[in-house]
């Protein structure tokens, strides 16, 4: 939890041994990340524009989902992950 990476720090960081595979997954409050229009906040677009310019993937889920399905957000990371191993055997 709260890992360092460029500046931040990230909710759950997935990071591969060697380093090159990395999976960001924030767990975000509608009342924090939203304006009041709902829709995400520009520090979070900015945010997210950094650290994938520096090779992480993200992730992301509202509180409320992970109340309602902790199954499904798992399998979502799970595929998360997989998409980033697949990625990488293909080069």
């Amino acid at each position: 939890q709260q890992y360092p990476a460029n500046g931040y720090f990230l909710d759950i960081a997935l990071v591969s041994p060697d380093g090159t595979k990395k999976l960001n997954v924030e767990v975000d409050r509608r009342a924090t990340h939203c304006d009041s229009f709902g829709r995400r906040k520009m520090r979070d677009v900015l945010r997210d524009t950094r650290l994938r310019a520096s090779g992480w993937a993200i992730q992301r889920f509202w509180a409320t989902d992970l109340r309602a399905d902790m199954d499904a957000c798992t399998v979502k990371v799970e595929q998360a992950w997989n998409k980033l191993t697949d990625e990488m055997t293909a080069l």
